[in-house]
């Protein structure tokens, strides 16, 4: 919108750039996606809520809790504006005339079968992922975190620090996974 070579300044727009969509043109694509679609498109802009993302002149949000399985603390890890992305259309809103969409939900989830691979008093190891006020996430496997609460903690952690935890309680249907070092500690103290 603005080039100053004086200056050595130039302005950019991005919503001066989708005002070639015309209204009826995106009414008509938005007519063109339905819920359920999955579908390619370019990452617009990353926040700190999650990302939007442009399919061909409508936008959409892929909302933090939608990115990923695993806990996601910020989005730019996962991607940047300009990236190629593949989505699946979760719902859209009339109003707004804006998608509601998911990338995690490509993938399949890490809960459905989690009482097929993990038991109450097994030992896992875990990476920790985050860390919260009240304890530690640790990753298990991919798209699965547990949490380890701070009373069954056996010091302090650190992000990234691996960690041999026991399990003592499975939730799929909350999907909350509970990890215990305290419980870990005194097993092998017993041995």
């Amino acid at each position: 919108i603005e080039y100053d070579k004086e200056k050595n300044r130039l302005i950019l727009s991005e919503k001066k750039a989708l005002e070639h969509y015309s209204e009826e043109a995106r009414t008509k694509r938005l007519g063109e996606v339905k819920e359920g679609d999955t579908v390619e498109g370019i990452v617009t802009g990353v926040m700190a809520f999650g990302v939007f993302v442009d399919l061909d002149g409508i936008e959409g949000l892929v909302h933090i809790s939608e990115i990923a399985w695993e806990k996601v603390s910020n989005p730019s890890v996962y991607y940047s504006v300009g990236s190629k992305v593949t989505v699946k259309v979760m719902g859209v809103d009339e109003t707004s005339k804006r998608l509601a969409l998911s990338v995690k939900r490509l993938t399949n989830n890490p809960w459905e079968g989690i009482n097929d691979r993990f038991k109450v008093g097994q030992k896992v190891k875990g990476v920790v992922s985050k860390i919260v006020p009240f304890g530690a996430f640790i990753n298990v496997e991919k798209g699965l975190d547990g949490l380890l609460h701070i009373s069954q903690a056996t010091g302090p952690l650190q992000i990234g620090q691996e960690v041999e935890a026991r399990i003592i309680g499975i939730e799929p249907e909350n999907q909350k996974l509970s990890l215990s070092l305290k419980e870990e500690q005194q097993q092998e103290t017993e041995k």
